[in-house]
């Protein structure tokens, strides 16, 4: 019997996933609207040179993130493995020890940053030294909210930790008044506002315990974090401090703010390949486990991929066409960012791929999963580099991301085709893998 790919979605697993993406885009409905409003008021009011003067001061912070080792990823897999085996003491004490290096870290950045203030202001430098003040807030804030996030397995947990992420970005809305009268005030109040969410975050966190320090509880922290870090990080926050790096120095500030605004939209609507993934990773993981087979996953899942990689493909194009009209229309100071805009949009297509990753994780394959981001990472900032030195075009910037994510999405599939042909021969053989 011929298949028709339209019976996909009458089934009753296909409709599941499609009405759990919908309700976790629109989980956070609020926020996404908070944050519409203030990139719609910010796109009218603040120049590219604003923006780009700001978002310089925002490198450091990237790299220093790096310092927090893994600690996060570490309390998201121990938290429920020891609550799970009934061992709350277990969970607590390696939740304490998350706590204690994570404070020590924020101690020590905020010592960088302050030392810079004092720079700035011996300079009497007073924009430089308040952004370097706001960015002590926004990293300290990033790395504690982190580890207290990390903390937050169950339904209910989630619940108040998209209550504290409403929270942060209704602060935000403080800032919108600002912008008439002062772009630059404004700019630098909606990136620090937003960290009045550590508040609920500390009130409602699961695990209340005090920060304390033991080495082996530590070396377990680094031991299960570290791995996944190194991927999380060399493809994330990392390669986009790298990415905006490269982008001050082939152009300019402008070119970073352009580049910037053009990457928070192309960020905000990453939302909906993001919750696609989100929903089908459990599944792929129940799978696996039910089933053991690469092949099987493989096999399930690639019609999925193709469905919502076609309507990915449709949402690209469309929005493209509606960007052309709005931008000129409503966010005036940055028309010279719509080809930026348009040229990532493949990059919007091709994030649905990141389904094929999920099965990576789904059989802990660490190593090949480390190898990959690594390899796809230097992929990109090479094509960066040659990019800009041959033509110093700012289309460098969306052309590498796409480079980049195509060529992880072919050496995940590489990947996973050898191992599958590998369970294949093993099971003829009848020897384990």
């Amino acid at each position: 019997m011929k298949y028709n790919w339209l019976n996909r979605l009458k089934t009753e697993d296909l409709k599941s996933v499609l009405f759990s993406v919908v309700a976790l885009i629109t989980g956070n409905f609020a926020s996404t609207i908070v944050g519409f409003i203030c990139t719609i008021v910010q796109g009218r009011y603040v120049t590219a040179e604003v923006l780009g003067y700001y978002k310089q001061f925002t490198i450091l912070s990237g790299y220093l993130f790096v310092f927090q080792l893994g600690t996060y990823q570490a309390l998201e897999r121990l938290v429920p493995f020891f609550y799970g085996r009934g061992e709350e003491e277990e969970a607590r004490k390696h939740a304490a020890v998350a706590y204690a290096w994570c404070c020590f870290v924020s101690i020590i950045i905020a010592c960088i940053f302050a030392g810079l203030v004092i720079k700035s202001l011996c300079e009497k430098d007073f924009r430089a030294a308040l952004c370097w003040a706001s960015q002590m807030i926004v990293a300290v804030y990033t790395i504690i909210s982190g580890v207290l996030a990390s903390t937050y397995r169950s339904l209910k947990d989630f619940q108040k930790l998209a209550k504290a992420n409403i929270v942060g970005s209704v602060a935000t809305l403080i800032s919108i008044p600002v912008f008439p009268f002062n772009p630059f005030w404004g700019v630098v109040l909606k990136s620090t506002l937003n960290a009045v969410a550590i508040i609920p975050l500390l009130i409602n966190c699961p695990i209340k315990t005090r920060p304390r320090f033991c080495l082996n509880s530590f070396k377990q922290l680094l031991k299960q974090g570290i791995p996944i870090f190194t991927a999380s990080y060399v493809t994330g926050t990392g390669l986009d401090t790298l990415r905006n790096t490269l982008v001050l120095k082939f152009l300019d500030i402008k070119g970073l703010g352009l580049w910037n605004f053009a990457y928070m939209l192309y960020t905000m609507v990453l939302v909906i390949p993001n919750s696609l993934v989100a929903v089908i990773t459990p599944r792929i993981i129940r799978d696996y486990g039910q089933k053991s087979s690469i092949s099987f996953l493989l096999k399930k899942y690639k019609k999925t991929v193709l469905i919502f990689g076609a309507f990915a493909m449709l949402m690209a194009v469309g929005g493209g066409g509606l960007l052309t009209v709005i931008i000129p229309w409503l966010l005036p100071n940055y028309v010279e960012s719509l080809p930026i805009i348009i040229a990532l949009l493949p990059c919007f297509v091709i994030k649905v791929f990141d389904i094929f990753y999920s099965m990576l994780l789904a059989i802990n394959d660490m190593k090949g999963i480390n190898v990959i981001s690594v390899s796809s990472s230097i992929i990109q900032v090479l094509a960066i580099v040659i990019i800009c030195i041959l033509f110093r075009s700012e289309y460098a910037f969306p052309l590498a991301l796409f480079l980049g994510m195509l060529s992880k999405t072919i050496l995940i599939l590489i990947r996973l085709l050898i191992l599958g042909r590998r369970e294949k021969q093993c099971l003829q053989r009848k020897l384990p893998l």
